[in-house]
Parts: structure tokens; sequence; C-alpha cells
């Protein structure tokens, strides 16, 4: 089933990409910003971004699998491709701004990078100045 992002969701969700995005320029002013995502709702963010937005194709599958996700055991390990592609790219990035779950961080840790920003405790959007 797929989720729908509407009205105070879809603003929440807004603010939060806002801010993931803000903060990865803050990072790295200019460059491409590769935004890896558990949802579909980063091409929604790609089209209304001011920045260099780029999200990976994903395949098969609407939004990439949770490898610890129970439901998801016993799956390929194929099917979690996109998952590895996302680690990946992230651990070879210039600098990385990260959610609050651990998938981000894996990354740093594997990459030893120390251009870094959680963005889910820093502030670096205010959406008083967006002009979208």
């Amino acid at each position: 089933e797929k989720f729908q992002f509407r009205d105070k969701m879809k603003s929440f969700f807004v603010k939060l990409y806002s801010n993931a995005i803000a903060c990865a320029d803050q990072l790295a002013p200019g460059i491409p910003i590769y935004l890896a995502s558990d949802s579909e709702f980063a091409k929604y963010m790609k089209n209304v971004s001011d920045f260099p937005v780029r999200v990976p194709q994903l395949g098969k599958e609407a939004d990439p699998l949770h490898i610890d996700a129970d439901k998801n055991q016993g799956r390929a390990p194929s099917d979690f491709y996109q998952a590895f592609v996302d680690i990946f790219i992230m651990a070879k990035a210039k600098c990385l701004s990260y959610g609050a779950g651990s998938f981000g961080k894996f990354s740093i840790m594997i990459s030893g990078n120390s251009c870094e920003s959680q963005h889910t405790k820093t502030v670096c959007f205010d959406s008083r100045n967006s002009t979208r």
C-alpha cells in the first residue's frame, strides 16, 4: 500500500527534508546533493528544491526496503540493492547530512568522514525565507 503525504503530514516532511538539504548545502555549498530516502517523497523534494538535488532511480519497489524489517526477512539479497548503493554513495560523499536513524551514520563510520551534520538536531533551513 502506497503512503500518501497530505496536509499537516506533507508540511512536516517538507520542513524535515528542506532542513536536511539545507544542512548538506551548508557543509559543501553548490555541489550536487544525493538524497537517499526511505520514501518516494524524495522525488517530490527534488522537484521543489532550489538546491541541486539528485535522487536514486528506484527499481521495482516504490520505496527502498529496510534490511532490518521483519517483513523483509528471507528476501533475496538483490532486493536490497538500492540500500547498498545508497550506503556506498554516502560513504564516498564529501559531506553528509543525516537524520535520527543510523543509516546515514553507518556510512560515516565506514568512510571515516568528519564533514557531517545531523539535520534532526540542527536548524539549517528557515521556511520564512523560502522562495517556495
